[in-house]
């Protein structure tokens, strides 16, 4: 038996196990610790195995992503369509929770994943079924990955500011440090990706835009009584909560269901 887990054949060696050994690296390590030497030895393999499944680390980390989205399950059946939407991207987000090292793979692949692209097919099959046309589907999806990313990615944006804070009190690094090098490029992946999923849906495109990131230190959110935000001015920790993300989430869905067919 080889070293490492042992894994010595190709009959064995699977592209989902050198996923799955990936992702453990990730989880413990972050994101640059994975390389094809790296994780070939973690493997008990030798390298060019490796690329018989993936032709480089770029195809790598797709395979990753994609992996993900598999091992995530399926989608919320139960209750009417706000009840399927509602569950189904707090699932996502509790389960970029569950792996923030490569939540930059998730939010990266929204939009270009094979299986991602099936689950907002079937989100917007849910919304037009209970009677919104195309394009408002499109939009309340488009708009909910929107809300989605940009939580996530000020999350990551803390926990990376965390892990630099921690390496310039320690001298030593942290999982959380290997994030910095995603997180500029991922709020125009994030739009862009928003874009995309919009247009999954027939009927008018809506024209590409340019996203910026404003320069207010925090917002003024003002919810109806009814919320359990209410009026109140947040920090920037705050804003990153779960509380501002399910309240968000609840205003878009109240927001289309108020303005769909009666």
């Amino acid at each position: 038996m080889n070293k490492g887990n042992g894994v010595g054949t190709r009959e064995r060696l699977t592209r989902d196990r050198i996923c799955e050994a990936a992702l453990e690296a990730i989880d413990e390590a972050g994101l640059e610790s994975v390389s094809m030497r790296a994780l070939a030895k973690s493997l008990g393999i030798k390298a060019s195995s490796l690329y018989y499944h993936f032709r480089g680390k770029e195809e790598l980390m797709t395979g990753i992503a994609e992996y993900l989205y598999r091992k995530l399950g399926q989608p919320p059946t139960g209750g009417g369509w706000e009840d399927q939407v509602r569950g189904t991207f707090i699932q996502l987000q509790e389960f970029i929770q569950e792996h923030p090292n490569a939540a930059p793979l998730l939010l990266r692949d929204l939009a270009r994943s094979p299986v991602a692209r099936k689950r907002a097919r079937v989100l917007l099959g849910i919304l037009q079924r209970a009677g919104l046309d195309p394009v408002a589907s499109a939009s309340l999806v488009g708009n909910l990955v929107a809300l989605l990313v940009g939580h996530s990615l000020l999350g990551l944006y803390l926990q990376a500011e965390a892990g630099s804070a921690a390496v310039d009190e320690t001298g030593t690094g942290t999982a959380t440090r290997s994030m910095r090098p995603w997180i500029p490029h991922l709020f125009q992946v994030g739009a862009m990706g928003t874009v995309q999923l919009e247009r999954i849906a027939p009927g008018e495109e809506r024209p590409d835009t340019k996203y910026g990131v404003p320069d207010e230190p925090a917002l003024e959110l003002s919810e109806s009584p009814a919320s359990p935000v209410g009026s109140h001015s947040f920090s920037t920790t705050e804003l990153a909560g779960d509380a501002v993300f399910l309240a968000g989430l609840d205003a878009l869905l109240k927001g289309f269901a108020d303005s769909g067919p009666a």
